[in-house]
Parts: structure tokens; sequence; C-alpha cells
């Protein structure tokens, strides 16, 4: 059996030791937390996130959200406005010169009867308000998803042109090792060293502009997301092919349906028509009707007081206000008119748009599908020159050449496929194609 002994040093090594584990354990338990939140802050960013991102945060969006909450409760109020109202009132009197005291509570109910549909209409044009205010917010939803989507592909477009300037300027550095080499094996002149190296100089110049290139894009990126434009975005796509599932008249057809511009402007046409009966029924009476109880007596509590209940009706009619009426009916028949012509218009513009960006489309494919082919020859011809001039068959001018031409045809592709990619997604903003939870 193990005992302590008076005097012992062991509770005092027993306790120092556990406390050592305790502080151990701690700081286990700090880094975890530290190195979690940096990984959080390390977090791969997808397309797909950035959207969820900008459409959660994006302010410029929240104001058109707040917009339709807004009309959603006006709308309530409009119908609220139909139902009956109760008012409740009292009052006391007291004389101090003679006892002649006076006390009254009533209970008064109201209800419009007829009012020539300005009640019902008025509300139905707050439902349209906001049917117009839920489009509008869509067509933001459509507006900032292209160009999260333009500033996504802009992004990959920048980081592929920062690696191959890169791999450029690799290239160039071997070359340069290259001259140097065979400079001193006496088989170049010293001029061709010269032009190697500067070169080299020119390429780490162009890789400084890349990265620079990048940090402004992830910037755009991050400013249509609400982020600080200095957070840094990880990233591990590539610019990929998107086939176009799109022709011209499947795309027309179908934005003539769903694109929200025109959409709100049928809805500003209903408005118009329902604005006009609520101009027309000043041609006819307006009808209510109100009970009331009412409870009067001498003294405060009112328990001998006497009751008294009442209902009427009133009906009031404007005969003559100098056709009034009919100018308000004209003006509203016009708006009515012009409501049918913006939506031509509309239109009209909507194919223009969609002719636009379904032909940008054409010429950015067939342009990356010339420079793939370039893309494949500019590979072969750095390749040959490069075997010719370690076999002394050709010069350092032709290598540098090559080394130009594959790095220009290789940007040119990288920008093809992003141009291509952007106006994909312009077509998509053109169409407006997809719908969104709006409600959420």
């Amino acid at each position: 059996m193990f005992r302590w002994h008076h005097g012992s040093k062991q509770p005092q090594f027993f306790w120092e030791k556990n406390m050592i584990r305790i502080l151990v354990f701690i700081l286990i338990v700090c880094y975890s937390t530290i190195a979690f939140s940096l990984e959080h802050e390390k977090e791969i960013l997808t397309l797909s996130e950035c959207l969820r991102i900008a459409q959660q945060k994006n302010p410029g969006l929240l104001t058109y959200r707040e917009d339709l909450i807004a009309l959603q409760h006006k709308e309530e109020s409009l119908f609220r406005e139909m139902l009956p109202d109760v008012s409740l009132s009292w009052s006391g009197r007291e004389v101090y010169e003679n006892n002649n005291d006076s006390y009254s509570l009533s209970i008064k109910i109201n209800q419009n009867l007829f009012q020539g549909k300005r009640s019902y209409t008025s509300w139905k044009i707050g439902g349209l308000e906001k049917k117009r205010s839920a489009l509008e917010l869509t067509r933001q939803y459509q507006q900032i998803t292209c160009r999260v989507k333009k500033a996504w592909y802009e992004l990959l477009e920048k980081k592929e042109l920062l690696n191959e300037a890169n791999k450029s300027l690799e290239r160039l550095k071997q070359h340069a090792s290259n001259a140097r080499h065979f400079f001193k094996e006496g088989w170049i002149w010293r001029t061709d060293v010269l032009e190697a190296e500067v070169k080299v100089a020119r390429g780490e110049q162009a890789k400084i502009i890349a990265e620079n290139d990048v940090a402004r894009a992830c910037a755009r990126l991050n400013s249509l997301m609400h982020r600080d434009v200095n957070n840094k975005i990880i990233i591990k796509d590539k610019l990929t092919w998107i086939k176009n599932e799109w022709s011209y008249e499947k795309a027309k057809a179908f934005s003539i349906n769903n694109r929200p511009d025109l959409l709100k402007a049928k809805i500003d046409l209903e408005k118009n028509i329902s604005a006009l009966v609520i101009e027309r029924s000043s041609f006819y009476p307006n009808i209510s009707a109100s009970t009331s109880w009412t409870k009067s007596d001498k003294t405060m509590d009112m328990h001998d007081g006497d009751e008294d209940i009442a209902a009427q009706i009133n009906a009031s009619w404007s005969i003559w206000e100098w056709g009034k009426t009919n100018e308000s009916i004209a003006a509203a028949k016009a708006r009515i008119r012009q409501s049918k012509l913006l939506i031509k218009q509309l239109e009209d513009q909507l194919s223009l748009e969609i002719q636009e960006a379904w032909l940008s489309v054409q010429e950015a494919e067939k342009k990356v599908q010339v420079l793939e082919k370039a893309l494949k020859q500019g590979d072969e011809n750095y390749r040959v020159n490069i075997i010719r001039y370690r076999e002394r068959l050709g010069t350092a001018k032709d290598v540098l050449e090559a080394q130009d031409l594959l790095t220009s045809t290789r940007k040119d592709h990288i920008s093809a496929l992003s141009e291509y990619l952007s106006s994909m997604a312009n077509l998509d903003y053109a169409i407006g194609m997809k719908k969104y939870d709006i409600y959420k």
C-alpha cells in the first residue's frame, strides 16, 4: 500500500505534474481552434459557392428584397382596408358648481359596402406591384449571377495566364542557360546571350503583371460577394468548355415567356387597366353602413346608465365635377395604349439582345476552335526549333520567336475560352433562363 509521509515532496510533485498536463491540453485545444479557423478562412471556393454568397450578402440585391417585403405588407394593408373597422371612445364631463356630471362610452363599427370596386381594385393593384417587385428581384438575381460568373471566369483566366507566364519564364530561363553554355563553347555570338537575358527580364515583368491581374480579379469577385477586397480566394477549378445547347429560335421563344423585363411590362399594363377601373368608380355612389352601442351615465362606473344601440346607412354621390372624371378616364386610357406600345418595343429589343448574345457565343466558339488548332501547331513549332537549336541547325532568334509565338497562342486560347464562357453567361442573362426562390 502506497502512503505519503509527513514532510515528503511527492504531493508537490504530483500537482506539478498534473498542472503540466492541463497546460499542454489547453495549448492543444487553442492550437486546434486556430488551425480550424485558418483552414476555414482558406476554404476552397467553387462557382456555386460564390453564387450562394453573393445572393445572400450582396447589398444591391438585398435592397430589392426589402422592397419586395415592403410591398407584401402593403398588399396585406390594402386587403384589411376592405374589412370593417371598430372604434372605441370614452368621454367624461364634471361640473363642480352643480351635480350635472356626465360620462359616455361608445363602440362603433363601420363598413364600406360599395365604392365602385375602388377598394378591391386598389388591393388588386397592390398584388400586381408585389409581383412586379418579385420580377425585379428575379432580374437582379439573374444580373448578379451573370456578373459573378463573368468575374469567376475572369479569375480563372488570370490564374491560368499567370501559370502560363511562369511556364514561359521557365522556358526563357532554360534557353538563356543553353545560350550561355553554347557561348562558352564558342558556338554562338554574345549578342544571342544578351537577347536571351533581355527576354528573361521581359518574362519576369510579364509575371508581375499577371500576378497583379489575378489580385484585381480577386478584388472584383470579393466585391460582388460583399467581402474584403484583399481576401484571398483559393480555387482549384480550371476553364472548362461548356457546350451551347441554345439555338436562336429556341432562346427567343424561351425568353418571351420568361424574361422578367417583358413580364414586368405586362404587369404594368394590368395595373393601368385596373387604374382605369378606379377612375370609372367616380361615376358610382359610395355606400357605407355603421352601427354603434353607447352607454351614458352621471357616474363614472356607469352601472345605472342609459344604453343606446343605433344603425345607419350612408350614401353619397358626386353628380357634377365639370368633366374631371372624363379627363381622368382619358388619361388612364392613354397610359394603357402606352403600355401596349412599350411591350412591343421590349419584344423588339429582346429579340435584338438575344441575337447579339447568341452571335457572340458563336463567334467566341469558333475562335476557340481555331486557336486549339493553332496551339497544336505552336507546340510542334517550338519543339522543332528547340531540337534544331540544340543540333546547331537553328539560331537563338528562331527559338525566341517560336517561344513568343507559343506563349501568345496559349494566352489567346485561354482568353478565348474565358470569353466564350462569359458570352454564355451573357446569353443566359439575356434569355432570363434561371428562376430563383426569391421569398427565402
